[in-house]
C-alpha cells in the first residue's frame, strides 16, 4: 500500500477515541434531578411541560422522562431536565 493510504488509515482509528470522548461530553446537555427533587418539583407544580417515554422491553416499561421545570432560584427562568 502507498504511505498516503497508512495515513490516511491511521488519521481515521486516531478520530475514533477523539469523536468518542466528545460525545461523552454532549450528552450531558439536561440537568437530571434526584427522586426527592423531582416529586418536590411535581407537588409544587413547577412541572410546565414533561414527556414519558415508554420502552416496553424493559420491566416497568418506563424508560425516561424530560421537560422542562420553573427554576425558582432567582431570576424567573425554565430548565430543561431528564430522568432515566
Amino acid at each position: 500500500m502507498p504511505p498516503r493510504t497508512w495515513l490516511l488509515w491511521i488519521g481515521i482509528l486516531a478520530l475514533i477515541p477523539l469523536l468518542w470522548k466528545f460525545n461523552k461530553n454532549f450528552e450531558t446537555k439536561y440537568r437530571v434531578p434526584s427522586h426527592a427533587e423531582f416529586v418536590n418539583l411535581v407537588t409544587n407544580d413547577l412541572i410546565i411541560e414533561a414527556t414519558i417515554n415508554y420502552n416496553p422491553q424493559t420491566e416497568h416499561g418506563l424508560n425516561e422522562i424530560t421537560g422542562r421545570y420553573w427554576e425558582v432560584k432567582g431570576p424567573a427562568r425554565t430548565t430543561r431536565w431528564r430522568c432515566v
